[in-house]
């Protein structure tokens, strides 16, 4: 018995229903059915990071006059002050967790689709320079040069075939000029589980496993994690409170607590990037 995987069972129930067809009569009230969509993951950040955290929507800002693309959840700290101006909320990269933009069907994989307008969304969030204190990262993090990248997900109900999707993601960075760090670090499809992306295995939550899958040092790589219902929902959760903080956590958050005993799935693997010559 676990009570949080039992909680996330309850919470799948209310994402299903959100996700799932639109009635005839609503097909051309897309703007409410996309809100509702986008709402159903903020709350349930909102569900379950702690009451002192806030969820934000719009474009991100950092000190050195970056902005990023409007996102649809913007996870923020307690030290993220509320910053709302009567026209606006302001959203500040020191004070951002993670960003996760949702997209409810990524099974197209062209220059046109929603994954590709996802991916652009995500990379202007990259791009930012999120600047924290030297003790929100885990020591063996702190020569990684790339740790002020604000950790970002897609989150989606269809992705259809995942090594498309993750072929697309590649050609996206030869297409649009963006580095292997511009990708997104999560992909969360409900139809598949959980892609975690790496643009240097030698850093982040995936690089024993990476390192226990391949043969010979790796750099870029994907952690694919098939999975199916609730469990998708803590992966997610479980790797997004793997992420630095940029708040220093006095104790380990409660939630990992209940899922530390989560087994891998059948047929996980690493999908590894092979350079170009």
């Amino acid at each position: 018995m676990n009570s949080v995987l039992d909680a996330l069972l309850e919470s799948l129930e209310g994402l299903k229903l959100r996700f799932g067809p639109t009635p005839e009569s609503f097909a051309s009230d897309r703007a409410q059915t996309g809100d509702t969509r986008e709402h159903s993951v903020s709350d349930l950040l909102r569900s379950y990071f702690p009451s002192t955290w806030t969820v934000g929507k719009g474009p991100i800002y950092d000190t050195f006059g970056g902005v990023s693309n409007s996102i649809d959840s913007v996870l923020c700290s307690p030290s993220h002050p509320p910053m709302q101006t009567g026209k606006r909320t302001v959203l500040l990269a020191e004070g951002v967790h993670s960003a996760t933009e949702t997209k409810p069907d990524l099974t197209t994989h062209t220059k046109s689709s929603e994954l590709h307008r996802g991916l652009a969304q995500i990379a202007s969030v990259k791009r930012l320079r999120r600047e924290l204190h030297d003790t929100a990262f885990h020591e063996d993090a702190l020569e990684n040069p790339e740790r002020h990248r604000i950790p970002c997900a897609l989150f989606t109900a269809k992705i259809g075939d995942a090594e498309s999707a993750i072929h697309y993601m590649e050609k996206f960075k030869e297409t649009e000029g963006a580095s292997p760090h511009d990708l997104p670090d999560l992909l969360i499809a409900l139809d598949y589980g959980v892609i975690l992306h790496t643009a240097d295995a030698r850093y982040g939550q995936a690089r024993w496993l990476i390192a226990k899958r391949a043969s010979e040092p790796v750099e870029e790589a994907y952690l694919l994690l098939p999975e199916t219902g609730h469990r998708i929902l803590a992966w997610y959760l479980h790797l997004l409170y793997g992420f630095a903080a940029p708040e220093l956590y006095i104790v380990p958050p409660i939630l990992r607590l209940y899922m530390r005993s989560m087994s891998f799935p059948e047929g996980w693997g690493v999908w590894r990037v092979t350079k170009s010559s």
